[in-house]
Protein backbone atom coordinates (compact mmCIF):
# COMPACT_ATOMS: atom_id res chain seq x y z
CA UNK A 1 0.00 0.00 0.00
CA UNK A 2 2.67 2.46 0.76
CA UNK A 3 4.35 1.53 -2.54
CA UNK A 4 1.39 2.62 -4.61
CA UNK A 5 0.77 5.71 -2.66
CA UNK A 6 4.48 6.65 -3.79
CA UNK A 7 3.82 5.79 -7.20
CA UNK A 8 0.54 7.51 -7.47
CA UNK A 9 2.35 10.65 -5.92
CA UNK A 10 5.32 10.72 -8.13
CA UNK A 11 2.89 10.48 -11.26
CA UNK A 12 0.91 12.94 -9.81
CA UNK A 13 3.92 15.07 -9.64
CA UNK A 14 5.00 14.09 -12.59
CA UNK A 15 1.90 15.08 -14.89
CA UNK A 16 1.54 18.49 -13.52
CA UNK A 17 5.35 19.40 -14.55
CA UNK A 18 3.91 18.33 -18.09
CA UNK A 19 1.35 20.92 -17.90
CA UNK A 20 3.34 23.54 -16.43
CA UNK A 21 5.95 23.00 -19.69
CA UNK A 22 3.16 22.49 -21.81
CA UNK A 23 1.44 25.97 -20.74
CA UNK A 24 5.07 27.80 -20.87
CA UNK A 25 5.94 26.80 -24.12
CA UNK A 26 2.36 28.13 -25.77
CA UNK A 27 2.83 31.21 -24.05
CA UNK A 28 6.15 31.79 -25.80
CA UNK A 29 5.14 30.71 -29.38
CA UNK A 30 2.26 32.79 -29.59
CA UNK A 31 2.66 36.03 -27.64
CA UNK A 32 4.74 38.00 -30.15
CA UNK A 33 2.72 39.92 -32.86
CA UNK A 34 3.95 42.61 -34.65
CA UNK A 35 2.08 46.20 -35.93
CA UNK A 36 2.26 47.01 -39.34
CA UNK A 37 1.28 51.40 -39.87
CA UNK A 38 -0.55 51.47 -42.77
CA UNK A 39 -2.09 48.05 -42.13
CA UNK A 40 -2.70 48.16 -45.90
CA UNK A 41 0.16 49.62 -47.51
CA UNK A 42 0.59 50.91 -51.21
CA UNK A 43 3.16 49.38 -53.29
CA UNK A 44 6.49 50.89 -52.50
CA UNK A 45 5.41 52.79 -49.43
CA UNK A 46 7.33 53.31 -45.90
CA UNK A 47 5.80 50.72 -43.81
CA UNK A 48 6.94 50.90 -40.14
CA UNK A 49 6.47 47.62 -38.09
CA UNK A 50 6.65 47.08 -34.54
CA UNK A 51 7.54 43.78 -32.20
CA UNK A 52 4.61 43.44 -29.11
CA UNK A 53 4.33 40.86 -26.14
CA UNK A 54 2.77 40.52 -23.14
CA UNK A 55 4.72 37.99 -21.82
CA UNK A 56 8.48 38.98 -22.67
CA UNK A 57 10.60 41.91 -22.14
CA UNK A 58 11.38 43.30 -25.39
CA UNK A 59 12.99 46.24 -24.02
CA UNK A 60 15.81 43.74 -22.52
CA UNK A 61 15.67 40.97 -25.26
CA UNK A 62 17.26 40.50 -28.29
CA UNK A 63 15.58 41.05 -31.84
CA UNK A 64 16.53 40.57 -35.22
CA UNK A 65 14.33 41.75 -38.18
CA UNK A 66 14.90 40.03 -41.62
CA UNK A 67 13.03 41.06 -44.80
CA UNK A 68 13.16 39.28 -47.53
CA UNK A 69 15.52 36.58 -46.38
CA UNK A 70 18.07 39.22 -45.44
CA UNK A 71 18.36 40.88 -41.97
CA UNK A 72 18.09 44.47 -42.18
CA UNK A 73 17.68 45.22 -37.75
CA UNK A 74 19.60 43.38 -34.97
CA UNK A 75 20.05 44.24 -30.92
CA UNK A 76 18.84 44.95 -27.52
CA UNK A 77 15.34 46.32 -27.89
CA UNK A 78 14.91 46.82 -31.84
CA UNK A 79 10.82 46.68 -31.29
CA UNK A 80 10.59 49.35 -34.32
CA UNK A 81 11.99 49.29 -38.12
CA UNK A 82 10.64 50.76 -41.17
CA UNK A 83 10.72 48.86 -44.80
CA UNK A 84 9.69 50.13 -48.95
CA UNK A 85 6.80 47.81 -49.14
CA UNK A 86 7.78 45.77 -52.67
CA UNK A 87 6.00 46.55 -55.57
CA UNK A 88 2.47 45.20 -57.26
CA UNK A 89 3.03 42.50 -57.72
CA UNK A 90 5.52 41.30 -55.63
CA UNK A 91 5.60 39.40 -52.00
CA UNK A 92 8.04 39.99 -49.48
CA UNK A 93 8.07 38.76 -46.01
CA UNK A 94 9.14 40.27 -42.43
CA UNK A 95 10.21 38.21 -39.30
CA UNK A 96 11.66 39.06 -36.10
CA UNK A 97 13.45 36.89 -34.03
CA UNK A 98 13.69 37.42 -29.86
CA UNK A 99 16.10 35.80 -27.88
CA UNK A 100 17.94 36.26 -24.94
CA UNK A 101 16.37 36.44 -21.32
CA UNK A 102 17.28 32.47 -21.34
CA UNK A 103 14.27 32.42 -23.22
CA UNK A 104 13.90 29.49 -26.28
CA UNK A 105 13.65 31.91 -29.23
CA UNK A 106 10.71 33.21 -30.39
CA UNK A 107 9.32 34.20 -34.20
CA UNK A 108 6.84 36.19 -35.76
CA UNK A 109 6.03 37.02 -39.24
CA UNK A 110 3.80 39.01 -41.57
CA UNK A 111 4.00 38.79 -45.21
CA UNK A 112 3.70 42.09 -47.39
CA UNK A 113 2.05 41.56 -50.66
CA UNK A 114 0.38 45.25 -51.87
CA UNK A 115 -1.60 46.05 -54.39
CA UNK A 116 -2.63 48.65 -56.29
CA UNK A 117 -6.10 50.32 -57.21
CA UNK A 118 -6.98 52.19 -59.58
CA UNK A 119 -10.65 53.66 -59.31
CA UNK A 120 -12.22 55.25 -62.61
CA UNK A 121 -15.19 56.91 -62.54
CA UNK A 122 -17.63 59.33 -64.49
CA UNK A 123 -21.17 60.77 -64.97
CA UNK A 124 -22.87 57.65 -65.53
CA UNK A 125 -26.34 59.43 -66.86
CA UNK A 126 -24.67 62.41 -67.91
CA UNK A 127 -25.26 63.53 -71.92
CA UNK A 128 -22.36 63.45 -73.42
CA UNK A 129 -22.54 64.35 -78.09
CA UNK A 130 -21.59 62.27 -80.67
CA UNK A 131 -17.73 61.59 -80.95
CA UNK A 132 -17.02 63.24 -77.50
CA UNK A 133 -13.82 61.50 -76.14
CA UNK A 134 -13.45 63.04 -72.88
CA UNK A 135 -14.84 61.55 -69.59
CA UNK A 136 -18.79 62.55 -68.84
CA UNK A 137 -18.83 64.80 -65.44
CA UNK A 138 -21.58 64.26 -63.26
CA UNK A 139 -23.91 66.62 -62.49
CA UNK A 140 -25.49 67.48 -58.76
CA UNK A 141 -28.16 64.79 -57.81
CA UNK A 142 -26.74 63.15 -60.86
CA UNK A 143 -25.45 59.04 -60.82
CA UNK A 144 -21.40 58.61 -60.52
CA UNK A 145 -20.10 54.96 -62.02
CA UNK A 146 -16.49 54.05 -60.07
CA UNK A 147 -14.88 51.20 -61.39
CA UNK A 148 -12.04 49.31 -58.82
CA UNK A 149 -9.40 47.81 -61.16
CA UNK A 150 -6.83 46.00 -59.07
CA UNK A 151 -3.20 45.50 -60.47
CA UNK A 152 -2.17 42.36 -62.23
CA UNK A 153 -0.88 40.92 -58.91
CA UNK A 154 -4.57 40.11 -58.23
CA UNK A 155 -6.18 37.02 -58.92
CA UNK A 156 -8.91 36.22 -60.68
CA UNK A 157 -11.81 35.98 -58.01
CA UNK A 158 -11.03 39.12 -55.29
CA UNK A 159 -13.75 40.44 -53.09
CA UNK A 160 -14.76 44.43 -53.35
CA UNK A 161 -15.55 46.10 -49.90
CA UNK A 162 -17.25 49.98 -50.98
CA UNK A 163 -17.38 52.75 -48.76
CA UNK A 164 -18.97 56.04 -49.82
CA UNK A 165 -18.48 59.22 -46.83
CA UNK A 166 -17.44 56.78 -44.31
CA UNK A 167 -20.71 54.84 -44.89
CA UNK A 168 -19.68 50.89 -45.68
CA UNK A 169 -22.43 49.87 -48.86
CA UNK A 170 -22.42 45.97 -48.39
CA UNK A 171 -25.62 45.39 -50.57
CA UNK A 172 -23.48 46.33 -53.28
CA UNK A 173 -19.84 45.07 -52.37
CA UNK A 174 -19.30 41.33 -52.75
CA UNK A 175 -16.76 39.20 -54.82
CA UNK A 176 -16.71 40.14 -58.58
CA UNK A 177 -18.63 43.40 -57.42
CA UNK A 178 -15.97 45.79 -59.30
CA UNK A 179 -18.12 48.57 -59.74
CA UNK A 180 -20.87 50.39 -58.76
CA UNK A 181 -23.80 53.29 -59.30
CA UNK A 182 -23.71 56.12 -56.44
CA UNK A 183 -26.37 58.79 -56.26
CA UNK A 184 -25.36 62.09 -55.42
CA UNK A 185 -26.57 63.69 -52.67
CA UNK A 186 -28.02 66.75 -52.27
CA UNK A 187 -26.28 67.66 -49.10
CA UNK A 188 -23.03 66.40 -50.32
CA UNK A 189 -20.51 68.48 -52.03
CA UNK A 190 -18.35 65.45 -52.94
CA UNK A 191 -18.74 62.06 -53.15
CA UNK A 192 -15.43 60.10 -51.27
CA UNK A 193 -15.46 56.82 -53.07
CA UNK A 194 -13.53 54.04 -51.69
CA UNK A 195 -12.98 50.19 -51.79
CA UNK A 196 -10.50 47.69 -50.18
CA UNK A 197 -10.26 44.45 -52.63
CA UNK A 198 -9.10 41.27 -50.98
CA UNK A 199 -8.31 37.79 -52.12
CA UNK A 200 -5.86 35.38 -50.67
CA UNK A 201 -2.61 36.97 -50.08
CA UNK A 202 -3.93 39.87 -51.78
CA UNK A 203 -5.05 43.29 -50.59
CA UNK A 204 -5.18 46.89 -51.67
CA UNK A 205 -7.10 50.20 -51.57
CA UNK A 206 -8.21 52.66 -53.91
CA UNK A 207 -10.26 55.72 -53.42
CA UNK A 208 -11.06 58.65 -55.09
CA UNK A 209 -13.15 61.97 -54.33
CA UNK A 210 -15.53 63.32 -56.70
CA UNK A 211 -17.06 66.98 -56.69
CA UNK A 212 -20.07 67.32 -59.33
CA UNK A 213 -19.99 69.61 -61.85
CA UNK A 214 -22.45 72.46 -63.14
CA UNK A 215 -23.64 71.06 -66.29
CA UNK A 216 -22.38 73.50 -69.72
CA UNK A 217 -23.79 74.45 -73.08
CA UNK A 218 -21.91 74.68 -75.93
CA UNK A 219 -22.31 75.85 -79.60
CA UNK A 220 -21.13 74.15 -82.52
CA UNK A 221 -21.85 75.53 -86.55
CA UNK A 222 -23.85 73.32 -88.87
CA UNK A 223 -23.17 73.48 -92.58
CA UNK A 224 -25.07 71.22 -95.23
CA UNK A 225 -26.30 68.61 -92.21
CA UNK A 226 -22.80 68.84 -90.67
CA UNK A 227 -21.92 69.69 -87.09
CA UNK A 228 -18.97 70.90 -86.53
CA UNK A 229 -18.35 69.35 -83.53
CA UNK A 230 -14.37 69.86 -83.41
CA UNK A 231 -14.81 73.70 -82.65
CA UNK A 232 -16.93 74.64 -79.97
CA UNK A 233 -17.83 77.57 -78.10
CA UNK A 234 -18.97 78.44 -74.91
CA UNK A 235 -19.00 82.90 -75.34
CA UNK A 236 -18.16 84.10 -78.40
CA UNK A 237 -18.81 83.11 -81.48
CA UNK A 238 -17.14 83.99 -84.76
CA UNK A 239 -19.02 83.41 -88.08
CA UNK A 240 -19.31 84.58 -91.42
CA UNK A 241 -21.32 87.55 -92.43
CA UNK A 242 -24.04 85.74 -94.10
CA UNK A 243 -25.08 83.77 -90.81
CA UNK A 244 -24.70 80.46 -89.78
CA UNK A 245 -26.89 77.94 -88.11
CA UNK A 246 -25.71 76.89 -84.40
CA UNK A 247 -26.53 73.73 -82.81
CA UNK A 248 -26.53 73.27 -79.00
CA UNK A 249 -25.00 70.79 -76.65
CA UNK A 250 -25.70 70.54 -72.91
CA UNK A 251 -23.13 68.57 -71.58
CA UNK A 252 -23.31 66.16 -68.73
CA UNK A 253 -27.13 67.07 -68.26
CA UNK A 254 -28.63 64.03 -66.25
CA UNK A 255 -30.82 62.89 -69.26
CA UNK A 256 -31.34 60.07 -71.74
CA UNK A 257 -29.40 60.34 -75.01
CA UNK A 258 -32.03 61.87 -77.31
CA UNK A 259 -32.78 64.63 -75.23
CA UNK A 260 -36.44 64.01 -74.56
CA UNK A 261 -35.68 64.98 -70.84
CA UNK A 262 -34.71 69.08 -71.19
CA UNK A 263 -36.16 71.83 -72.27
CA UNK A 264 -34.24 74.37 -74.22
CA UNK A 265 -35.46 78.68 -74.09
CA UNK A 266 -33.91 81.13 -76.29
CA UNK A 267 -33.72 84.85 -75.95
CA UNK A 268 -32.55 87.64 -78.09
CA UNK A 269 -32.36 90.01 -75.62
CA UNK A 270 -35.77 90.22 -73.26
CA UNK A 271 -37.42 88.89 -76.75
CA UNK A 272 -37.90 84.60 -76.95
CA UNK A 273 -37.69 83.28 -79.77
CA UNK A 274 -40.22 80.49 -80.95
CA UNK A 275 -40.57 78.43 -83.97
CA UNK A 276 -37.42 77.02 -84.14
CA UNK A 277 -35.60 73.41 -83.84
CA UNK A 278 -35.25 72.48 -80.09
CA UNK A 279 -31.62 73.44 -79.94
CA UNK A 280 -30.31 74.75 -82.75
CA UNK A 281 -30.80 78.32 -84.24
CA UNK A 282 -30.33 80.25 -87.11
CA UNK A 283 -27.98 83.28 -86.61
CA UNK A 284 -28.46 86.32 -89.20
CA UNK A 285 -26.44 89.45 -89.22
CA UNK A 286 -28.52 92.17 -87.17
CA UNK A 287 -29.28 95.50 -89.29
CA UNK A 288 -27.97 97.71 -86.75
CA UNK A 289 -24.78 96.06 -85.36
CA UNK A 290 -22.00 93.49 -86.11
CA UNK A 291 -23.01 91.21 -83.20
CA UNK A 292 -25.98 89.17 -82.10
CA UNK A 293 -26.01 88.36 -77.89
CA UNK A 294 -28.47 85.24 -77.44
CA UNK A 295 -28.92 83.45 -73.99
CA UNK A 296 -29.58 79.84 -73.79
CA UNK A 297 -31.38 77.93 -71.01
CA UNK A 298 -31.60 74.24 -70.54
CA UNK A 299 -33.65 72.79 -67.40
CA UNK A 300 -35.10 69.50 -66.67
CA UNK A 301 -37.93 68.89 -64.03
CA UNK A 302 -36.50 66.30 -62.61
CA UNK A 303 -33.12 67.33 -61.51
CA UNK A 304 -33.75 71.44 -61.26
CA UNK A 305 -30.38 71.82 -60.30
CA UNK A 306 -28.96 71.26 -63.07
CA UNK A 307 -30.72 74.06 -64.94
CA UNK A 308 -28.72 77.15 -66.24
CA UNK A 309 -28.96 79.89 -68.62
CA UNK A 310 -25.65 80.59 -70.63
CA UNK A 311 -24.85 84.14 -73.18
CA UNK A 312 -23.49 83.56 -76.17
CA UNK A 313 -22.30 86.47 -78.34
CA UNK A 314 -21.91 86.08 -82.46
CA UNK A 315 -19.57 88.39 -84.42
CA UNK A 316 -19.91 88.73 -88.02
CA UNK A 317 -16.88 88.44 -90.07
Amino acid sequence: MYMVRLFILFGLIFSSALVANAQFQQQQSVDLSINIIPTDPAPLQTVSLEAESFAVNLDQANLSWTYGGKTIANGVGQKRVSITAPAAGNVATVTVTVSGLGLTPLSASVTLNPGSIDVLWEGADAYTPPFYKGRALPAPNGVIRAVAIPSTAAPSQVSYNWTNNDSAMANISGVGRSSVLISNDLFDRSENISVTVAGGLFQGNGKVSVTPQTPTIVGYQKSEGFIDYANGSTGNVGIADGGAIIHFEPFFFSTPRDLSGLSFEMKNGDTDIFNVPKNELRISRPSDDGTSNISVGVSTNVYTLQNITKDFTFTFQ
